[in-house]
């Protein structure tokens, strides 16, 4: 005797099912895997640059001052090649019309777009929240002696790099 393996009819998907074809989807589009990548390099090329031209703004400013904002340079770069991929993510159905398929399994739609979204959001929460780290430490070593080395444990440097993600992400 076989088993045979159930499978939700055609539009009674749910959103689990839904994740996991736009997980696959997001796989397959060449544009992720170079824009992901230009988003890590331009992100930590841009830190590590900034802070090594960082200088404090006076001695007597030098032990106040955070660099920690410096290092979170790269960000923009990094808000602009994720929006471009969220656009392309949303948008590359409709341009090879594969999005019928993808309605005819799923017809309601906000499950659909949920599901897009929440996929994406979480690939680019995860990429940001590596880069943003690896940046940091990476900028941390190329600040001059003139400037304090800002740590993990420093009061505000945890939640600017978690929190800067989440505005990478939005």
């Amino acid at each position: 005797m076989t088993a045979v393996e159930s499978r939700p009819t055609a539009g009674q998907y749910g959103f689990t099912h839904a994740a996991h074809m736009e997980w696959i989807k997001l796989r397959s589009l060449r544009s992720t895997l170079w824009a992901l990548l230009a988003t890590v390099a331009g992100m930590i090329a841009i830190g590590i640059v900034t802070m090594a031209n960082t200088r404090a703004p006076g001695p007597d400013h030098a032990a106040t001052f955070d660099p920690v904002n410096n290092v979170l340079a790269g960000i923009a770069l990094g808000q602009l090649i994720v929006g471009v991929l969220g656009v392309l993510v949303i948008t590359a159905e409709y341009a090879s019309g594969s999005i019928r398929s993808t309605l005819a399994a799923i017809p309601n739609r906000p499950l659909l777009l949920a599901a897009k979204a929440g996929v994406f959001g979480l690939v680019a929460l995860a990429v940001g929240e590596v880069v943003t780290f690896v940046t940091f430490l990476a900028g941390r070593l190329a600040l001059t002696d003139a400037v304090s080395r800002p740590g993990l444990g420093d009061p505000g440097v945890l939640r600017a790099l978690l929190l800067s993600c989440v505005a990478l992400v939005l």
